[in-house]
């Protein structure tokens, strides 16, 4: 880029660049950046989908976090970076690549932004470092519990990130999301289809907490960490303003799929047995299984925050309800095709 390029997008908005903007985040938050006036560079793999990106205007580079020049082109000229990118939980990937996606390119990129003088730097995580909150909810300095391979390399990642804040004029944060929904999950299609079929196997009591964050309140709050007044090196859970039972979660999607809801309770160690087989026996054959002991958190495990600091500090303020949530969400998915309208 140009000085000149450089200084007209400048006038028009910061100049940043934006890892995993192919992803269901990475994408929203790019389509925000766009309707400020930000220029948006974004980085992806070979035979990525970026016709939506450049619907919305945003420069593609393509290449990996692991190739050096890739990297480099990426942040030169950038005022900073939104780091969203990382191997997620696939199942049978060997554990070397989440090292090496989630901590080595991690380091690498925030050595490169130190070296082009970018000032911010901000690392999406998960509140799932937490692990299963006992007394909930939990805080940022809540005991660190992280029990799978993604987990533990994200919050490596994490202690990379903040190590890195004030080096060179580098300002580092870390936001930590809740269970993220809305429009264009398909992660959570899952949940939302089981339910929303009318009859739900509720493994467990249903009694647990989960946190949902819609993705709108999240990429705001993304947003507001990278103004220059905020404080830096901290970390930030981001979450809705209420954590609810399992139960209730499953209620109120079902109320917003206009369905009167059966649910059948199985008992959890069943459930947890079963994944436990599902996994050993498809791991034979490297496919995902039908239920995989990931699945089984969400009905075994408490996921409930506080977002008190995001909000002092930040000014983060959700403004998507559950029930506004869990609607637009389901219009989505039934828009699409992928969860039928209601009898």
């Amino acid at each position: 880029m140009s000085e000149t390029e450089t200084k007209n997008a400048k006038a028009a908005g910061p100049v940043v660049a934006v890892t995993g903007a192919s992803g269901f985040v990475g994408q929203s938050l790019c389509k925000a950046l766009a309707s400020r006036g930000w220029s948006v560079r974004a980085l992806v793999r070979p035979g990525s989908d970026v016709e939506g990106l450049k619907r919305l205007g945003v420069q593609i580079l393509q290449g990996g976090l692991r190739e050096k020049e890739a990297v480099h082109r990426m942040v030169d000229g950038v005022q900073g970076v939104f780091h969203l990118a990382g191997v997620t939980g696939h199942l049978f990937k060997p554990e070397a690549e989440y090292w090496d996606m989630n901590v080595t390119a991690t380091k690498e990129l925030l050595l490169a932004a130190q070296e082009h003088g970018l000032t911010r730097f901000i690392y999406l995580s998960t509140a799932d470092v937490h692990g299963h909150i006992s007394d909930p909810p939990a805080g940022e300095d809540a005991p660190m519990a992280s029990d799978d391979i993604y987990q533990i390399t994200k919050e490596h990642g994490e202690q990379a990130v903040l190590a890195a804040n004030g080096k060179k004029g580098l300002g580092t944060i870390v936001i930590r999301p809740a269970k993220v929904y809305g429009p264009g999950d398909m992660r959570g299609l899952r949940l939302f289809k089981d339910i929303a079929d009318g009859t739900f196997n509720m493994y467990g009591g249903g009694e647990n907490f989960v946190h949902p964050v819609y993705i709108d309140d999240l990429v705001e709050g993304i947003i507001l960490a990278f103004e220059p007044d905020k404080a830096t090196g901290r970390a930030y859970i981001m979450a809705g303003e209420e954590y609810v039972t399992l139960n209730q979660l499953a209620r109120t999607i079902a109320a917003a799929a206009g369905i009167e809801l059966r649910l059948r309770h199985v008992p959890g160690s069943i459930f947890q047995a079963y994944s436990s087989i599902c996994e050993t026996f498809c791991g034979f054959f490297g496919v995902e299984p039908p239920i995989s002991r990931r699945y089984v958190d969400l009905f075994i495990k408490n996921h409930a925050y506080r977002i008190d600091r995001a909000k002092n500090e930040l000014g983060y303020a959700p403004k998507v309800s559950l029930e506004q949530g869990a609607r637009r969400t389901i219009e989505w998915y039934r828009d699409k095709g992928l969860i039928q309208s209601a009898a």
